[in-house]
């Protein structure tokens, strides 16, 4: 189950320390840092549409409408990417196509299609933003070279009813991914071949948090997970002799 009034929380990564990205009650989903580490990407849901915004933590200033739908009915749209320079978005929208915004256009941008399709799957752009890879239901991981060209698709299908969440690690020569129950690391070849899977914990990974699963420090000697207790995904309380609580 998603939580239903998400939002984005900004921590320092030594202290733990921070707070909410903005006071809106509005949801805010699938944050994505610039480049630069000055400003962030995320997605909200108003009362009418999905918003692609621009916040400057700190700024105290209003942030900025990037990209809006024309209603609630449209597919939502989930960040996958930054480009290095930042100046595009890689957007995906699950049972839609693959999406790119040019920032650079006229406010507010409008989305073009990268490559049509039909077949949900998340997607994450490499750091270095020429590798892209998907996770298509029923057929697993793709990594091809981005832009998108007639190179051929390099692909990895066992376990593909449950691959997941796939990201990049900070120089691009390995893939992390959620499968069957635990946190993997595909090791990548120039050629952008798959290797085989190494086990490197379990991975208590659902999709309720409008959130990447996991991101790879630059450093590359971390990697930071999202974790959610499968127990806590639905938490019923039947609440009794509810009478003996109104008001004499």
């Amino acid at each position: 189950m998603d939580d239903p009034d998400g939002h984005i929380w900004i921590l320092d990564s030594k202290t733990g320390l921070g707070g909410r990205l903005s006071t809106s009650p509005e949801p805010e989903t699938f944050p994505r840092w610039a480049p630069d580490g000055k400003s962030l990407f995320y997605v909200a849901r108003t009362a009418s549409a999905f918003e692609i915004r621009r916040s400057v933590p700190g700024d105290g200033l209003k942030p900025e409408v990037l990209w809006r739908s024309e209603s609630l009915d449209e597919a939502p749209p989930i960040l996958s990417g930054v480009s290095p320079d930042g100046c595009c978005l890689l957007v995906t929208r699950l049972n839609d196509s693959l999406y790119r915004l040019d920032l650079r256009s006229t406010q507010p941008a409008k989305m073009e299609i990268v490559e049509e399709s039909h077949r949900p799957g998340y997607a994450s752009l490499s750091p270095d933003g020429r590798s892209l890879v998907r996770v298509i239901v029923n057929e697993g991981l793709t990594l091809r070279g981005y832009p998108l060209t007639a190179e051929p698709v390099k692909r990895f299908a066992r376990g593909a009813e449950t691959l997941d969440k796939p990201f990049f690690s900070a120089d691009g020569r390995a893939l992390y991914s959620f499968l069957q129950g635990s946190l993997v690391m595909f090791p990548l070849s120039p050629d952008r071949s798959i290797g085989e899977p190494v086990f490197l914990r379990p991975w208590l990974s659902t999709t309720r948090a409008g959130a990447e699963g996991g991101v790879a420090s630059r450093d590359g000697k971390r990697l930071l997970l999202i974790e959610t207790d499968q127990d806590e995904i639905l938490n019923p309380q039947v609440l009794t002799d509810w009478t003996t609580l109104l008001p004499k």
